[in-house]
This record gives C-alpha cells, sequence and structure tokens, in this order.
C-alpha cells in the first residue's frame, strides 16, 4: 500500500477482513425476521413470491464487472422493510456500501428507502455540496464525493436499491 493515502489506508484497515475477499454473501445479518427464509436459497432473476413478500433486483458495471443483487422481505403491509440482504462481486468500495445500505434499511418504508438512495447519489455527486452525509457510515467516503472514477462502486448499491423499489412497486 505505498503511496496510499491516510484515507485509503484507514477504509482498508476497517475493512480489512473484506480486502481478499472476492465476493461477499449476506454480510448484514441486521434485522433478520424471526422465522425468516435464508436468501441464500433465491434464485432468479427480479423473482417475486408473494407467500414470503420477498423481490429481488440487481445492477451491474459493465466496465468493471462489479455487481450487487439485493434480497428485500417486506412485512405484511408490503411497504416496511423486515429484512434487506445483498450478494456483492467487485471491490471493497462496491461490498462495504452495499453493507451500509442494508445495515440501514432495516425497519424503513419503501418510500423511505428510494429517497435515502436519491440523498446518497445527490450527495456523492457534489463534492461541493454542504448537504449532510445521508448515512454517518458514508463519512468513509468522504473522499470520493464527485469522481468519476470510483463513484459507480459507491453507488451501484443504491442502484439496485432504487430498482428494488420499482420492482416492489411494480
Amino acid at each position: 500500500m505505498y503511496g496510499a493515502s491516510e484515507h485509503t489506508r484507514k477504509l482498508m484497515e476497517r475493512f480489512r477482513h473484506l480486502q481478499f475477499a472476492a465476493v461477499v454473501s449476506d454480510v448484514s445479518d441486521s434485522g433478520v425476521a424471526a422465522g425468516g427464509a435464508d436468501p441464500a436459497g433465491a434464485s432468479g432473476d427480479s423473482a417475486t413470491s408473494a407467500a414470503d413478500s420477498r423481490y429481488e433486483a440487481s445492477v451491474a458495471n459493465d466496465r468493471c464487472g462489479d455487481s450487487v443483487r439485493l434480497l428485500v422481505w417486506l412485512d405484511a403491509t408490503g411497504e416496511r422493510i423486515l429484512q434487506l440482504r445483498h450478494h456483492s462481486v467487485g471491490c471493497s468500495i462496491c461490498r462495504v456500501s452495499a453493507d451500509f445500505l442494508c445495515e440501514a434499511a432495516v425497519g424503513m418504508r419503501l418510500d423511505d428507502l428510494r429517497d435515502l438512495a436519491d440523498r446518497v447519489r445527490e450527495w456523492q455527486g457534489d463534492a461541493d455540496s454542504t448537504a449532510a452525509v445521508p448515512l454517518p457510515q458514508l463519512e468513509l467516503f468522504q473522499e470520493l464525493r464527485g469522481t468519476r472514477s470510483r463513484a459507480r462502486c459507491l453507488l451501484l448499491a443504491w442502484e439496485a436499491a432504487e430498482r428494488l423499489c420499482g420492482e416492489v412497486a411494480g
């Protein structure tokens, strides 16, 4: 890591357990519904099951090969997130951002998740903005704000969240 910035060293130290993993699957265990189905058994693209209110959406970055697949379980009203899991393949920024998303989303309404995804996109895209960090965890990515080279890495999970909200809305 010669020549790495202090920020990069801090990021890699915090997530050193992810540093060499090619795939991080179901990283976020927070908010697991009692008796809920195991998301590892999900199959198909954008599959929907009315029996367990499970939906999924996937997004991939064609330039680098990173991909994020989100699986969500909703409450009986179909509006509140009981559990959100991800299966991510890619760089640490992509995987950690997906993990932050899954931690934050449990208990949210889908409309709130869509709003949060919009705020993350706005926050990341404008380095000069004085807007507050949408999630405290995203402060780690402060140096990436306004950059083009790693913006998609940070935003890939949030794009999948927007797609997921669209899938549920029908």
